[in-house]
């Protein structure tokens, strides 16, 4: 059981396994977590319907009665071969990117734990995403690849 980051780790570790992406076997995901991206993602509307213990019991008895249904959901892959489905960019990215430099830094001392809670974000904020954003020395660099044919370009 794992959230979508945990369903990121499992497909980067079978993609190592496998020639290519599109070879891997189909994977279930169920909206048992807090975030649920891909699960919102690849049930749509019907999100609800799969949410809590019902949704378990439903995807039970559909695999059950050999029920198959199957959605490609967009993958993206980090310099780093980490494989996500979502990204960021702007002042939530360079809080998360301070926060964890913070932790890093901080990890063999007596504040290391407080560094790395919830606490951790708010000193990362005053400490380091503000004052750089405010004085501007934050540049946001972006590459964007496409692995295959897009869908769609947005032009701006």
């Amino acid at each position: 059981c794992g959230g979508d980051g945990t369903l990121g780790a499992l497909l980067r570790d079978l993609s190592q396994e496998y020639a290519s992406i599109d070879d891997l076997p189909a994977i279930c995901t169920l909206p048992l977590g807090t975030g649920n991206a891909v699960s919102r993602y690849a049930l749509g509307r019907h999100y609800r319907r799969w949410c809590g213990s019902k949704g378990v019991r439903r995807a039970c008895a559909a695999l059950k009665h050999g029920v198959n249904a199957t959605l490609s959901v967009p993958v993206l892959s980090t310099d780093q071969n980490e494989l996500c489905f979502i990204a960021g960019q702007g002042f939530d990215a360079f809080l998360l990117d301070d926060y964890k430099r913070q932790a890093k830094a901080t990890q063999n001392t007596i504040i290391g734990p407080l560094m790395r809670s919830v606490g951790g974000y708010f000193f990362a904020m005053a400490l380091r995403t503000l004052p750089a954003y405010l004085r501007r020395k934050r540049q946001m660099r972006v590459r964007v690849e496409a692995l295959s044919e897009c869908a769609y370009v947005d032009p701006r």
